[in-house]
C-alpha cells in the first residue's frame, strides 16, 4: 500500500494539515514537529508526489493534446512521440479526441484549461477553433500545432512536406521520367505538391499534370500522352491510382511508377511494395512536446520546426518503358 500524508498523520498522531505544512517546511510549524514528521515520513518510505509538488508551486505538470479525427492511424506514432517526450521531462498528457464541431472542440479545450494544463498541442481542428486557439496564444498561453497547417501564424512542428515532394520528384527524374502526374483526390492543401513541382522545374523538366478525380485519372491513363509516373498525396491515394491503372491494363512498375507519402503499415507488404516518403512521426511528436516545454519555461512565442522525412524506395518504381 502506498504511503500518503494520511499515513504519516496516523503514525505521528498529528493533524493532516500539520503534517502537510511540516513537509513543506512551513515556518508556522515548530522545528521539532517538522523533524518529527520528516523522520516518520522517512521511516515509512514516503515518496512525495511530483504532481503534488507542482500544484503547491501553482503548476500542474500537465499538457493537453487534442485532435479531431482518431480514424487516421497516421497520428498513432505522433502520439507515441508526444507521450515518451512528456514522460521523460516529468509531464503528463491529457488527451481528448473531438468530433468535427468547433463548439465541442472549444468546450474540450476549456475542459483542459480547467484541468490547469500548462500548454496545448493540437493536430487539427475547425476554423472557429483555430480562432479560439489564436486568442489563447495571443494571451500568452503556449500552443503548438503538430503536423498540421494552421490558417494563420502559429508555432508549428511538422514534417517538411516541401522537401518530401522534392524527394519524390528527384527520384522519378533520376529514373528518366518526363511525363509525371500529381494525384490528390481529396484536394487537400499541402506543400508536397509544391515541392514536387518546384524540383521538376529546378531540373528543367516539364511540370507534372495534376488530377483530383478518380474518373478523370482513368481517362488520362487511357490517353496517348499518359504519364509514366504518379506521385500521390498519400499512400492510400497511390493505391487507388494503382487500381485505376490496373483497370485500364497498366502494370506497376512496368507501365506506371508510383510514389506515395506516409509509409502506412501496408506499404511494405510484398504484394504492394510501395515506394513512399516516410515522415518521422515519432520525432515530430517528441519535437512538439519539447517545443511546448520551452514555451512554458520561457516564452509563449515558440520557434517553429520542420522535420525532414525519408525516401523509402521499394518495387513500385522503375524507368519508363515508353518513348516520352
Amino acid at each position: 500500500m502506498s504511503v500518503t500524508l494520511k499515513t504519516i498523520a496516523a503514525r505521528t498522531g498529528l493533524a493532516l494539515g500539520t503534517v502537510s505544512q511540516a513537509m513543506r517546511d512551513d515556518p508556522i510549524i515548530a522545528e521539532p514537529t517538522r523533524r518529527r514528521v520528516k523522520a516518520a515520513a522517512e521511516s515509512l518510505g514516503y515518496v512525495p508526489s511530483d504532481l503534488g509538488r507542482a500544484l503547491q508551486a501553482g503548476r500542474s505538470a500537465l499538457i493537453g493534446y487534442f485532435l479531431s479525427d482518431l480514424t487516421q492511424t497516421y497520428y498513432g506514432e505522433i502520439m507515441q512521440g508526444l507521450a515518451s517526450a512528456a514522460a521523460e521531462n516529468g509531464f503528463g498528457i491529457l488527451f481528448v479526441a473531438t468530433p468535427h464541431s468547433a463548439e465541442t472542440q472549444i468546450q474540450q479545450i476549456k475542459f483542459l484549461e480547467k484541468k490547469r494544463v500548462e500548454g496545448l498541442i493540437t493536430s487539427g481542428c475547425e476554423p472557429d477553433t483555430w480562432l479560439y486557439l489564436e486568442k489563447l496564444a495571443a494571451g500568452g498561453f503556449p500552443v503548438v500545432v503538430s503536423e498540421n497547417y494552421p490558417p494563420r501564424q502559429m508555432t508549428t512542428v511538422k514534417t517538411d512536406d516541401l522537401a518530401g515532394g522534392a524527394m519524390a520528384a528527384g527520384l522519378l527524374a533520376d529514373l528518366g521520367h518526363r511525363r509525371t502526374l500529381y494525384f490528390n483526390p481529396g484536394n487537400a492543401y499541402n506543400l508536397r505538391r509544391d515541392g514536387f513541382q518546384d524540383e521538376l522545374r529546378r531540373r528543367g523538366l516539364p511540370s507534372a499534370a495534376e488530377c483530383s478525380d478518380a474518373d478523370a485519372l482513368g481517362k488520362i491513363l487511357r490517353g496517348p500522352e499518359r504519364p509514366t509516373a504518379i506521385f500521390a498525396y498519400r499512400d492510400l491515394d497511390a493505391m487507388r491510382a494503382r487500381e485505376i491503372a490496373a483497370s485500364v491494363g497498366l502494370k506497376t512498375p512496368a507501365d506506371l511508377s508510383l510514389v506515395g507519402f506516409d509509409d502506412d503499415a501496408y506499404a511494405a507488404f510484398p504484394d504492394i511494395s510501395l515506394t513512399t516518403v516516410r515522415p518521422r512521426k515519432q520525432e515530430v511528436g517528441r519535437a512538439s512536446v519539447l517545443t511546448l516545454l520551452k514555451m512554458i519555461g520561457n516564452s509563449p512565442r515558440g520557434e517553429s520546426r520542420l522535420i525532414k522525412p525519408d525516401l523509402i524506395v521499394r518495387n513500385s518504381v522503375g524507368g519508363p518503358n515508353i518513348k516520352e
